[in-house]
């Protein structure tokens, strides 16, 4: 997927930085280590290779880390509630959702969410 942007790159690694901090946090305020936790370890895998993605290759984004945050969106309502998490993970979406080309029109990964490389 050609998806070149508009998007701030310096603004978003911040904004994914905010997260991931956030992230961890919210994992520790509840004895919850990204490890093996649910939905812990997927959002912050999914967090690392966007901000890989932003890093390396801003112009061309990979399509399945992009869907992949397609589905930690939407997730984050359920598993992020009235947090700062799901602030932040919005922003996150809505971010790539206006800046990134061709994002509104990707479907969710879904089922398929961890059962290819990268995500």
């Amino acid at each position: 997927m050609n998806n070149k942007s508009m998007i701030n790159i310096e603004h978003t690694l911040k904004v994914v930085d905010d997260a991931i901090n956030a992230l961890d946090t919210l994992s520790l305020k509840f004895n919850m280590y990204r490890k093996g936790v649910e939905p812990y370890e997927s959002t912050f895998k999914v967090l690392q290779l966007l901000k890989i993605e932003l890093v390396n290759n801003s112009e061309n984004m990979n399509n399945r880390v992009l869907r992949a945050m397609h589905d930690v969106g939407m997730s984050s309502y359920k598993d992020f509630e009235n947090t700062e998490m799901e602030t932040l993970i919005d922003n996150i979406v809505s971010i790539l959702y206006n800046e990134v080309r061709g994002y509104k029109d990707l479907k969710p990964l879904r089922g398929d969410f961890g059962k290819s490389n990268p995500i």
